[in-house]
């Protein structure tokens, strides 16, 4: 049912979804669009937030809370594949912007970790300071394949090996 609300006319190119992602708990849903994103609560299917700044590739949401880290898709210099962009979505503002040397492939967030997939690398950063803990060079890995628990205790990361 959110889906279909959200399904655009054949008119309007600009809303057709090319990134769905639900959160951790599985309380929200991220759609990204050309135009930008929303953000749905899965039990009432309303909106509870929507930015329109421009072409999406990836949105995490950390649990229920207002984090989101955003890579662009690149159609303007401000949202660029290769920085992600950490938001308060509350009062949205831009808490850091961090630059990589390629495009942002995946990024996957818990309490504790925030990891970021480009195609041959992994970094893994503490989510509270941003300090990156760790590179990990991967063999290529253009889809992104990588999953981590959302455990606080266990900071399980999956990656091709």
């Amino acid at each position: 049912e959110m889906l279909r609300a959200f399904r655009p006319s054949p008119s309007k190119e600009n809303l057709i979804a090319s990134h769905v992602r639900f959160n951790q708990d599985h309380s929200c849903l991220v759609i990204c669009t050309r135009e930008g994103f929303r953000v749905y609560h899965c039990d009432s299917h309303t909106c509870c937030y929507e930015d329109k700044s421009g072409a999406v590739s990836i949105v995490e949401l950390l649990f229920c809370t207002s984090l989101l880290v955003i890579a662009g898709a690149g159609d303007q210099p401000a949202m660029s594949p290769r920085r992600l962009n950490i938001v308060n979505s509350y009062n949205r503002s831009v808490i850091q912007n961090l630059p990589f040397t390629s495009s942002v492939i995946a990024v996957k967030l818990n309490r504790k970790r925030l990891v970021v997939i480009l195609e041959r690398r992994a970094f893994i950063h503490d989510l509270h300071t941003l300090e990156l803990l760790d590179t990990l060079v991967t063999p290529p890995n253009p889809k992104g394949i990588c999953d981590l628990s959302t455990d606080s205790t266990h900071h399980y990361l999956a990656l091709p090996a």
